[in-house]
């Protein structure tokens, strides 16, 4: 069975779509190699014994972490057609909460993070990178950008993002410059699909600020999927949180104030024959969601809103990093999901470590996911729960462990 899948896979690859995927970085401009957790691995004056050059679990990304992964996507994905990165650039530590003053020196460092990301991206993939806000982008943790700094903090993401990227330069257009600069989503065409990248911080049951920008950003959603309509596109959704309700390390989660979840999903229902996935980070697990409307007919259900969530690379929830390649195939239906694993605990206490990666799994070959629709994914999640040694099995490769 696995040798005519790997065989279907040969012969599909050779007018299919590769697109790289990362996520949750959460570059630690401060860590310390034998900085303690306690004190989010920073200098201390009772530091560790054992010597963590490329990260520990319980902390976030030091930068030769960051480097080594993109370095090896870029490796691994030599050919490819785009990368997608879902955003969370900033470290936990390094932000503010929301009752805390505004302070100037803290607002630089996070712009000057959010600018090493990008261009270390920009250097490494020399390619098209799409990127998406998430709630760890801003100085304040889980708010979008107060009407004071909007302008000044979009139009600076927005020349480290897309004007200094020249594989970007095509896509540098007027209107999405606007829409950027009025709520971080924008929207690019590539080979016949349309990637709609939405800023989903707007949507958040915890963000306070600039909440007009909500409806705005869900008006601009459903105009450019009538319009992918109209010229029969495909269309792919790029955001940091889903909506819907998802377990995270924290527990379960709803991410999404109501009112917003059920004007997305009417817009979704309204097009979700070209939506072809949504991709999304946030979690820090690899997810396979799909959220299942019932319908009158008996035993027929509608599924809409197939998410993949991926894997983050920062370390912090006590996974071990990892990045995704997304294939799609000539009909530009997503099909499969290739993810690899940067094992931290082998680096750890050596002179001159080498970062060790491993091909974890292919969602074909090893998950016997037939492609990435909706009723695919439920029959994945149906296996999940009905399955010890698959449920067992899933629970180490999502983490990466």
């Amino acid at each position: 069975m696995k040798m005519m899948i790997f065989l279907f896979l040969i012969m599909m690859s050779f007018n299919s779509m590769k697109i790289g995927l990362f996520t949750d970085i959460h570059l630690d401009v401060d860590y310390n190699e034998t900085g303690p957790i306690d004190n989010h691995c920073h200098s201390s004056n009772n530091p560790l014994k054992d010597y963590a050059k490329f990260g520990r679990h319980g902390c976030d990304s030091p930068i030769p972490l960051m480097e080594a992964i993109t370095k090896n996507l870029s490796s691994v994905l030599s050919k490819r057609d785009l990368m997608i990165y879902m955003g969370d650039s900033v470290a936990h530590c390094q932000l503010l909460y929301p009752d805390q003053p505004f302070n100037q020196t803290q607002y630089e460092i996070v712009k000057n993070t959010i600018m090493i990301v990008a261009q270390n991206a920009i250097d490494t993939f020399k390619s098209i990178i799409l990127f998406c806000f998430g709630n760890n982008d801003y100085l304040y943790d889980y708010q979008v950008p107060d009407l004071n700094h909007k302008n000044d903090f979009y139009s600076y993401v927005y020349i480290y993002w897309i004007k200094n990227n020249p594989m970007m330069s095509q896509f540098d257009t007027r209107e999405n410059l606007a829409s950027f600069i009025a709520g971080g989503f924008y929207s690019i065409e590539y080979k016949d699909n349309v990637f709609l990248i939405l800023n989903s911080q707007y949507f958040s049951v915890r963000n306070k600020n600039d909440l007009a920008v909500a409806d705005v950003q869900l008006n601009w959603l459903e105009n450019q999927l009538s319009n992918i309509s109209q010229r029969q596109k495909s269309a792919i959704l790029v955001m940091h949180m889903p909506p819907g309700t998802f377990q995270t390390p924290m527990g379960s989660e709803t991410f999404w104030k109501d009112e917003y979840t059920q004007k997305y999903f009417a817009i979704y229902s309204k097009y979700r024959s070209l939506i072809k996935l949504t991709i999304v980070g946030h979690v820090h697990a690899s997810i396979y969601h799909v959220d299942v409307v019932q319908t009158l007919l008996r035993y027929r259900e509608t599924f809409i809103n197939n998410v993949y969530v991926g894997r983050a690379i920062s370390p912090i929830y006590e996974n071990n990093p990892g990045f995704h390649i997304l294939t799609l195939d000539n009909y530009n239906n997503p099909v499969s999901i290739e993810e690899s694993t940067f094992f931290l605990d082998d680096t750890i206490n050596k002179t001159d470590p080498i970062p060790y990666f491993k091909n974890e799994y292919s969602s074909i070959i090893d998950l016997l996911m037939k492609d990435l629709s909706g009723s695919s994914i439920q029959q994945f999640n149906i296996r999940y729960n009905t399955n010890p040694a698959f449920k067992a099995l899933w629970d180490r490769l999502k983490f990466g462990l």
